[in-house]
């Protein structure tokens, strides 16, 4: 895993928008994280299998996302190396409900459930919490 900068836009593009990616991400249309890779308070980490992107919400505080080819425990090596490359405080996130392998994912990484909430663009979502 790599911190994404300006010259990997092409390369995480390709990744967000690979149809065995994509619509794990959910929404619809093609995915641009231009905007999210320059901007120097976000981590976006990647490598062929995948990434997480960390959305900067305040010191030491990110929204994480992940996006990966692999899955199961090949997944969570490349997650637990995403994690072990971030200066972070809290890490948190919502979780479609009926994403079930999302959700199970979170756990094994080691993340708390704060419970279900209303997420406005995702509906019904477990929320989750990773704190050092």
């Amino acid at each position: 895993m790599r911190l994404a900068t300006a010259e990997d836009i092409p390369a995480v593009t390709e990744l967000l928008n690979d149809p065995s990616i994509r619509p794990t991400i959910g929404g619809d249309g093609f995915l641009d994280p231009s905007a999210l890779i320059l901007d120097p308070r976000n981590r976006f980490y990647f490598d062929d299998r995948g990434g997480a992107c960390f959305a900067w919400r305040g010191p030491q505080i990110y929204e994480g996302h992940s996006f990966f080819r692999v899955r199961g425990k090949d997944a969570l090596k490349a997650g637990r190396e995403c994690l072990a490359l971030l200066d972070y405080r809290m890490v948190w996130g919502n979780t479609p409900e009926a994403n079930r392998a999302a959700r199970w994912f979170n756990r094994k990484l080691g993340f708390k459930s704060l419970g279900m909430v209303h997420d406005p663009y995702w509906g019904a979502c477990e929320q989750f919490v990773l704190e050092k």
